[in-house]
């Protein structure tokens, strides 16, 4: 943690101060007043007219409409944030990727900004004094990366009501502007920066406030030395003519677009009336006494008059066409749409608006948490390039952790995103829609040192950065090494044409679709064969024969009524499919989210409905039990979107329990959870409960608690473990089974010192009962503080999310991992002999289960097979989910590549149990 203290001292840069920027503004001022003063118009008119200080002030008002739109300096020698006293950096043998070619060849940094880039080793020979010499080793350099939506500093983390300003209220629609709600003190900016991204788009959460508008900034995830919000807007726009303002609107539902509407028409008769006067005072007949304007409808004049970025946050079909329609009525330029999950579907309609084509704002996979972006799609970024879009990849943080934008991208190639579009979806593509393509997103001679120097392919899982700079200052240097890359950019990744077609045909909302093969299937040039042994994810090295294909040795693998039958050289004859290099290996299991409990997270009309909180009201006497426990099979729903899509994507089974997440009443005591397969159609098809009860489930968390204090919850939590016996309600059946064993205990908590607490209740009940708790803890943000009690007590720990940060006040000590830590969180449990899975907090989220996986194999340094484990045996026994043998249980098929591998796609499910082979 020391470390991070430092990278943060390190960084802190001073901006000019007041005393050497105050004469210059009293210099320019004045000369400004003197152009008026003795410009043509105003010398006739004060011929016949009494000087007054308003006659000055409304020709200064009228001659600042005339100013041309904004016009990029593009002759800087300096940085107007360089910090003096600062080395110049020198980058030397790196494969640098421009935002727009590939090239190996050296940068140097100076003065806050790239001065040069090319072979530049004859620099290196100047003396050490003078600069800092990194010698890259062909690594892979980018410009840092741009994040074209966020809520760092207005949303800050952790979040808590006290630090959220976006629950603020207004007396008018149009005064929202983010930077008078923003804290300099949120560490989302450094825990931003330490994935790369430099710089971002703060918007207001309008979706969640009474605004249809507001005012956005761009901001460096760099605190200054003036530590005030200003001095970290990249070019704010009340102190040059050459920045732009940055508007954005909320445009989804009647009532939204009626506001905006009204808001235009008020503005657009103001930009009349003023444009009136101001021909009149120049012709000497003047209207009025004052020049027309609205405080809080002038953000939207700067849009009319073109001075401004305009940005509108619209999903559905209807709410596109409504933003093409004000733009048009209206004439103003949509410079990007974000938020548009369902522009997919109908990709011409965005054309249709007035000047410009917009910049589409997208999420990988984050979809089915509203109404709105129900139908959105992994397959959207490329069903919107290929026909002409430019898209931007964002994060909405703190929707998706504002540090994980690469992987946005990543997965956005994953699904035929081309290679070049992903990296430029997160850099060029974003710059240029802000406006600031002359300073951020590029490598080019004269724009700002935000540099990012990787220690892998950019677009290959696990990559992290080394070294991260913004504005020539090192904000975050790992002392982990480069792992092996390729110096090209593109890489191959699978087609998507038969999925992508019947999403569109489905109209966003696709079955599981494919076909159920049973009798004999043969897969061959198979790589690398996973099945289970006595509870783990073993290798079968009788796969590969003597038989080699090219310089690689392929084996085949025969299966019949899903069974297999033949590994290695098989003779077998029936359907035969090709898997390039493939791998078949175990099905994986999500835990921790609402999966299978509703269709849409914010609408629990979709889902199951509340659940009795016994700490917030008396249950019902019809229940028969003081607390009400349920049990989640009771409550499941099949074929869900989410379910369907992370049973495609290898993910056959799910545990699931009540209430599955805050949105749906989150509290204490949770239940008893279920474990079901993820492709099953209905209830009473065959194989699809695999266990009704699995485990009881209860929750120590801040945000779970209600009404009750987390003292009061883990005083009830210890009487029900040790005093269970006096009846035999199901509350306390469940909690006399989970005190002795019988069935785990799982607790959601991430708070060190309260797991501290559950380790000595633990102990309580162990002691009195005799017995053996079978504890797990699921969130575990905070684990690593006591990892040598947790192992002690003999406590697994279920990681969610896999990758912890503090964005919750409960996580606010979590480890940053790599690259400010050396080792992940899951790696450090490991060493102390702790039993580590990992589970998911978001429904839409299962289906990336094998990428979180692949992301802590890489970084925690593990076998294929430990990771793999986490997902499924290990995950598995720590929930007590028995009903899986090793030969009944489902393989996942993958084609050219194995399943924690981006180029890897799941083809088809053995499903042993069903006597099929499920062809996706």
């Amino acid at each position: 943690m020391g470390g991070r203290e430092s990278i943060h001292q390190a960084t802190v840069a001073p901006r000019r101060p007041l005393s050497v920027l105050l004469p210059w503004f009293i210099t320019a001022s004045l000369y400004a007043l003197l152009l008026v003063l003795f410009s043509t118009p105003f010398l006739q008119y004060s011929t016949t007219s009494v000087f007054t200080i308003g006659k000055v002030y409304r020709y200064s008002a009228c001659a600042a409409l005339s100013e041309p739109t904004p016009v990029a300096n593009r002759r800087r020698t300096v940085s107007d944030r360089f910090v003096e006293g600062s080395l110049d950096t020198l980058i030397l043998n790196a494969t640098i990727w421009t935002g727009n070619d590939t090239l190996t060849g050296d940068i140097l940094l100076s003065k806050g900004l790239i001065s040069d880039i090319g072979n530049l080793s004859e620099l290196a020979k100047e003396p050490s004094h003078s600069m800092h010499v990194i010698h890259a080793g062909g690594a892979w350099v980018t410009p840092g990366l741009v994040d074209l939506d966020s809520h760092a500093g207005v949303q800050s983390i952790p979040i808590r009501p006290s630090a959220n300003s976006l629950d603020e209220k207004g007396p008018h629609p149009l005064v929202f502007r983010t930077i008078d709600a923003f804290t300099t003190h949120d560490p989302a900016f450094f825990m931003a920066a330490v994935g790369g991204v430099t710089a971002a788009h703060i918007a207001p959460d309008l979706k969640h406030l009474p605004w249809t508008a507001g005012q956005a900034f761009v901001i460096k995830h760099r605190r200054t030395k003036e530590g005030s919000a200003a001095s970290m807007v990249v070019e704010p726009p009340w102190n040059s003519t050459s920045a732009y303002y940055h508007i954005a609107h909320r445009v989804d539902g009647a009532e939204a677009v009626w506001k905006l509407e009204k808001a235009y028409r008020q503005a657009s008769q103001i930009r009349v009336a003023q444009d009136e006067f101001c021909s009149g005072l120049l012709s000497g007949d003047e209207l009025r006494d004052h020049f027309p304007q609205d405080a809080a409808l002038e953000p939207l004049v700067d849009v009319l008059r073109g001075r401004a970025k305009v940005a509108i946050y619209a999903s559905e079909v209807a709410s596109l066409a409504a933003v093409v329609r004000l733009s048009n009525e209206f004439k103003f330029s949509v410079t990007t749409v974000q938020n548009a999950d369902e522009a997919w579907l109908a990709p011409s309609i965005l054309n249709q608006t007035f000047g410009t084509q917009p910049v589409i704002g997208l999420a990988s996979t984050r979809h089915r948490t509203s109404l709105e972006s129900y139908r959105g799609s992994a397959f959207a970024p490329q069903v919107l390039s290929d026909v002409g879009y430019r898209v931007a990849m964002e994060t909405g943080h703190p929707s998706v952790n504002g540090r994980y934008l690469l992987q946005e991208a990543q997965i956005a190639h994953h699904y035929g995103l081309s290679a070049r579009k992903a990296l430029a979806s997160i850099t060029t593509i974003p710059s240029e829609a802000l406006g600031l393509a002359h300073r951020i997103g590029w490598l080019r001679t004269g724009h700002d040192a935000d540099v990012v120097l990787w220690n892998g392919s950019p677009l290959q899982l696990g990559t992290v950065p080394q070294m991260v700079w913004i504005d020539g200052m090192l904000m975050v240097n790992s002392s982990g090494s480069a792992r092996p890359s390729s110096p090209r950019l593109r890489s191959v990744m699978p087609s998507w044409a038969k999925e992508r077609d019947a999403a569109r045909i489905w109209d966003g909302l696709p079955p599981v679709g494919g076909g159920k093969q049973t009798g004999t299937v043969v897969f061959k040039t198979v790589n690398t064969l996973w099945t289970r042994k006595n509870g783990q994810i073993k290798e079968d090295k009788s796969l590969h024969s003597k038989d080699g294909v090219g310089s690689k040795r392929y084996g085949t693998v025969a299966v019949n009524d899903g069974k297999i039958t033949c590994v290695g050289r098989c003779q077998e004859e029936g359907e035969t499919i090709d898997l390039e290099g493939g791998s078949i290996s175990p099905g994986f299991m999500t835990f921790g989210s609402a999966l299978g409990l509703g269709e849409i997270e914010d609408d629990v009309s979709t889902g199951t409905g509340p659940s009795y909180d016994p700490f917030s009201a008396n249950t019902p006497l019809i229940v028969g039990d003081v607390a009400g426990i349920s049990r989640a099979s009771d409550s499941l729903q099949f074929g869900t979107q989410d379910a369907l899509l992370a049973y495609r994507s290898g993910v056959t089974m799910a545990t699931s329990h009540l209430p599955g997440s805050p949105k749906m009443g989150g509290f204490a005591i949770q239940g008893v959870s279920a474990t079901f397969e993820t492709g099953s159609d209905h209830l009473l098809a065959r194989g699809a409960m695999i266990q009704d009860k699995v485990a009881l489930h209860v929750s120590v968390r801040r945000a779970d608690q209600g009404k009750m204090g987390i003292g009061s919850i883990v005083s009830v939590i210890r009487r029900l473990l040790l005093h269970s016996d006096t009846t035999n309600t199901e509350t306390e059946r469940m909690f006399r089974e989970a005190a002795t064993g019988v069935i785990p205990f799982v607790v959601a908590v991430d708070d060190a010192d309260i797991m501290a607490l559950l380790v000595k209740v633990k102990y309580e009940v162990e002691d009195l009962r005799g017995s053996t708790m079978r504890m797990v803890f699921f969130g575990g943000a905070e684990a690593h503080l006591i990892a040598e009690e947790i192992a002690g007590a003999k406590i697994g720990v279920i990681l969610s999310p896999s990758k912890p940060s503090p964005m919750y006040w409960d996580e606010r000590r979590a480890t940053y991992g790599p690259p400010v830590d050396q080792h992940t969180l899951a790696s450090t449990l490991r060493k102390h002999d702790i039993s580590v899975a990992i589970g998911a907090k978001d429904p839409w989220n299962a289906r990336n289960l094998r990428f979180d996986i692949g992301w802590n194999m890489v970084q925690g340094n593990m076998t294929f097979e430990e990771a793999y484990e986490m997902g499924s045996a290990t995950l598995e026994r720590l929930l007590g989910v028995r009903y899986v043998e090793d030969d009944q249980s489902d393989l996942v098929v993958y084609e050219a590549g194995h399943a924690l591998e981006l180029s890897a796609k799941p083809i088809a499910v053995i499903s042993p149990t069903l006597g099929h082979v499920h062809i996706l």
